[in-house]
Order: structure tokens, then C-alpha cells, then sequence
């Protein structure tokens, strides 16, 4: 079945031209309303103009499409706020954002003025953000929401002259991932762009031959994917020229150094060992790491069976049965509660007991002073002539 967008509001930021030109006209295609956003500034953010992001609604409207034009800078929140109310005032919601806008300053770091730095975070990372907390409460109603955030390989890899760009592209990734997380249990999903395309941002940085295969409707059909209803979330996709690949952050496996070997000089001796690729994978959460190290410290320790320590985590991702402590832990927002869950101790959120390995359920201890008090007030209470014996309250 094709993906279509019928009855879906899109905003597209920085559609004037280049990438974003291309994401509107192609969601605008497939049956979406589209915001078609752009400050109309020069490359480097200078000046404004709503003139671009009106020629590409009359580009639109001639194929038989339905758009709006919106002149709001996303580094200012308060316009952000008003173009996506303006949105839903019209057309009743905003169902799909593609973060796209952005402006370039580019000088080596040593060059580089501490305003151009400043400038381009608040366009790139900054702006995005605005974008995403504008229409989050409204997607979070509604239990739908598709977010595209662009990411670039000057952040995910480096490149020469681009310090502010690439720490701005980098920290899209980080936002990716806190709020496909925060976002999923409201069907929320979240998805990063990274493209290679011959726009006003990149004509002097590539040859001509190069430019010419790297058309900006070539990255449209991964973020139309990624906005579409059946999208994956937290996923990086390149994409340039035709081709598409998923960009993954991995980890090594690693080893556990004993506290004798707690010295640089040790992890110089045995950074082969660490730096070995063959056993890493992409970590699914913050706390999936912490759980892995814990694993080995206690391994090394000769702890049983191990310690297992789990944050937000999505049942899908989570055996309960195979997990020591984690049991009759998985909570109604279909994640594990954030807090940490050590194998042995009470559920804090639950306050149910953890069973053993061997099934059994641990009694040894833990739970809140409340839930004790709460036992043995139980236990005493006794009925007298058949009225239950009044206790006097515990002091708090």
C-alpha cells in the first residue's frame, strides 16, 4: 500500500528552498496540509523574506495540494508558538513536523567568533527544539505524532571549519533520543534525517559533477518514510544521491579491569581488547549501559547471579522472566519505571517484592517504612466484640 498523508497537517521549516522545498511538495503530494516555513534569510540567517516559503504554496496549490505560508524564525519561540496555533486553528492539528531549517557561518575554530557559534546553536539545535515543544502538547492529546529532526555527518562524523554546525547536528541526536523515549507511549515517534544534497548550503563545498547527482528529492522519500504511520522510531537515516543506510551509535564490549589495574597505563595495555568491534551493539537506553558495566563488575566479583539494573526500557525490549528483580515491575505507560531496580530489593513503585532466581519471593527485606508500618498495623488489628480494634496513627 502506498504511504499516503490524507488528513495529516505537516510543518515544514526552512521550505523555501533546498531540502525543505522538496519535503513540502513531496508530503503536499502525497495528500498532506503543509505549513511551508521559512525565515527567507541568507545562508548565514541575515535578513528575512516571506517570498520563498510563498512560492513554494503557489508551487503547491497549482498541483492541487492545500499549503500555508509562515515567515517564524524557530529561534524564536514565541513565533514557533503562534505558527503551529495558526495551524491548528485551521486545519484542527498538527500531525507530522520535519525540522529542517538552518544556516551556515563556517570558519575554523580558531577564526570562528563566539556569536557565530551562539548563532548557528540557535538556529540548528535550539530552533528544533522549539519546534518539538510547540507541537508536543498537541500530539500528546491526540496520541499521534511523527517528528523528522536533521542531523548532518559534520556532527555525526566531523568536518573541518563546521565546530558550531556539527555540535548543533550532533545534539539533534541526543533530543532523538530523549524524546522518542518520552513520546512512545503517546505514539509519538521520533526519527533523524541525515542527507548529502546539492542546496545553497552545499554548492561551494562540492564539485559540479557531484552536484548534479545529489538532487534534494532524492532524501525526501526517507523523511517521508520516517513521517509515515507505520515509521520506526529513534532511527538515524542518511541518505544522498539514491542511497539510503540506517547510522547507528554502537558500543564496544569491552572489558573489567580489576581495582589493581585502575591506571591509564593499564587501559593503554589493553585498548586493543577495549576498542574490539566484533562484539559491539547499539545500546537501547542510558541505562542499558549502566546495566552492562554493573554486570561485569559484578561478574568480576563473583556476585549471584549478577546485579541487574534497568531504567526506562520498552517491555518489547525486556524478558521479565529472565530479569532477577524485575518481576511484576513492567508499569501501565508500557516501560520500566525509571527508577533503578536492584535484584533483592522491593519494586519502590510496585512495592511488591522481587522473586529470587529460583521463583521464590525474597523476604529478606527493603520496602518503605510506610509499607512496614502499614503490615503491622494490619497484623494488630484485631476485632474486638466485633469491631475492628482502633490503632492510634503512626507518627510521620
Amino acid at each position: 500500500m502506498a504511504i499516503r498523508f490524507d488528513g495529516r497537517v505537516a510543518i515544514v521549516t526552512g521550505a523555501g528552498n533546498g531540502l525543505g522545498r522538496a519535503h513540502a511538495l513531496g508530503l503536499a503530494s502525497r495528500g498532506a496540509k503543509v505549513v511551508v516555513n521559512d525565515f527567507g534569510g541568507a545562508r548565514d540567517g541575515t535578513g528575512g523574506s516571506l517570498s520563498p516559503a510563498e512560492t513554494v504554496v503557489e508551487e503547491i496549490r497549482k498541483a492541487g495540494g492545500t499549503a500555508m505560508a509562515d515567515g517564524a524564525d524557530v529561534s524564536n519561540f514565541e513565533q514557533v508558538t503562534a505558527m503551529v496555533e495558526r495551524a491548528t486553528k485551521e486545519w484542527g492539528s498538527v500531525d507530522l513536523l520535519c525540522a529542517n531549517a538552518g544556516i551556515l557561518r563556517d570558519k575554523s575554530f580558531a577564526k570562528m567568533e563566539v556569536a557565530d557559534f551562539a548563532k548557528v546553536m540557535d538556529v540548528h539545535l535550539t530552533g528544533t527544539c522549539y519546534c518539538c515543544k510547540a507541537v508536543w502538547a498537541g500530539m500528546r492529546e491526540r496520541n499521534y505524532g511523527r517528528i523528522v529532526v536533521t542531523t548532518s555527518s559534520s556532527g555525526l562524523f566531523g568536518n573541518f571549519g563546521q565546530a558550531n554546525y556539527g555540535a548543533a547536528k550532533a545534539g539533534m541526536v541526543g533530543l532523538m533520543n530523549v524524546l522518542a523515549e518520552e513520546g512512545r507511549k503517546n505514539n509519538i515517534r521520533v526519527n533523524t534525517i541525515s542527507p548529502t544534497a546539492a542546496t545553497r548550503m552545499t554548492e561551494e563545498l562540492l564539485p559540479p559533477q557531484a552536484l548534479a547527482l545529489m538532487k534534494p528529492e532524492a532524501i525526501t522519500p526517507a523523511v517521508e518514510f520516517l513521517l509515515s504511520e507505520d515509521a520506526p522510531t529513534r532511527t538515524i537515516m542518511g541518505a544522498g544521491a539514491g542511497s539510503f543506510a540506517v547510522i547507528k551509535i554502537i558500543e564496544t564490549e569491552g572489558i573489567n579491569l580489576p581495582q589493581s589495574e585502575w591506571t591509564p597505563d593499564a587501559i593503554a595495555a589493553h585498548f586493543a581488547e577495549i576498542d574490539d568491534v566484533s562484539k559491539a551493539k547499539a545500546l537501547q537506553g542510558a541505562f542499558e549501559q549502566t546495566q552492562k558495566y554493573v554486570a561485569q563488575a559484578a561478574a568480576r566479583a563473583g556476585l549471584v547471579p549478577a546485579i541487574h539494573v534497568f531504567g526506562a526500557a520498552r517491555k518489547s525490549d525486556v524478558d521479565a522472566r529472565d530479569k532477577p528483580g524485575l518481576d511484576d515491575c513492567l508499569c501501565d505507560d508500557n516501560s520500566v519505571h525509571s527508577r533503578h531496580v536492584f535484584a533483592f530489593t522491593t519494586c519502590r513503585r510496585h512495592r511488591r517484592r522481587p522473586r529470587r532466581p529460583d521463583g521464590r519471593r525474597d523476604r529478606s527485606g527493603g520496602g518503605s517504612s510506610r509499607d512496614r508500618r502499614r503490615a503491622n498495623a494490619k497484623r494488630r488489628a484485631q476485632t474486638v466484640d466485633g469491631r475492628p480494634r482502633r490503632l492510634e496513627p503512626h507518627a510521620q
